[in-house]
């Protein structure tokens, strides 16, 4: 009996695993920090976007048994809905981090979706499931790390709700704080 009830949790477990990555629609998931997000498509090509709040984000496309994008020699661009952007991953400067902002909230309304490679090879991937898959942009649920700022300012972490609203009122009050202290100074600087 043992036996057959660790078949089954075994069976269960494999078949949740598989479930990522489900062929002909978009996926998320979360592991060791980083939530996911991959298409796959009938023939075995993917696209992949980790997201956390320690590195910046990265986008893999595998096509045909080769990887393309972030920490692979060979770029892509992404079609969507006939608008075409280049490096969508490429986070290391402004123009780049707007790209990739960009490129997800337009992947959330996609209807068509291509991408292309340096070396000219061409891919359609599903769009089914991409709204539910990609969190909105600014929603709680979606951190992401961008790379142009990260080396001198920190990261940009995308994130909003209450402990976003907490943060800029603590702000707010502190630059009031600085303004006030300032303004006493000068007064106090008037009499002497």
């Amino acid at each position: 009996m043992k036996k057959i009830i660790v078949l089954f949790l075994l069976f269960w477990i494999a078949t949740r695993v598989y479930a990522f990555g489900e062929s002909g629609q978009w996926s998320s998931g979360w592991g060791q920090g980083v939530s996911e997000y991959t298409v796959v498509t009938q023939s075995g090509d993917s696209l992949y976007i980790a997201c956390s709040e320690d590195q910046p984000v990265s986008m893999t496309l595998s096509l045909k048994g080769k990887k393309y994008g972030t920490y692979n020699q060979q770029g892509f661009d992404l079609v969507v809905n006939g608008t075409e952007v280049q490096t969508p991953y490429d986070t290391d400067s402004r123009v780049g981090s707007n790209n990739f902002t960009y490129t997800w909230d337009a992947l959330r309304k996609a209807t068509r979706l291509q991408a292309k490679t340096t070396d000219g090879q061409t891919v359609d991937l599903p769009t089914k499931g991409v709204a539910t898959a990609l969190p909105a942009w600014g929603t709680p649920s979606l951190i992401v790390r961008q790379g142009w700022i990260s080396d001198s300012l920190g990261p940009l972490v995308v994130a909003t709700g209450p402990d976003v609203l907490i943060c800029l009122s603590l702000i707010l009050f502190i630059l009031l704080t600085i303004r006030k202290v300032f303004t006493f100074l000068y007064y106090l600087s008037l009499t002497l």
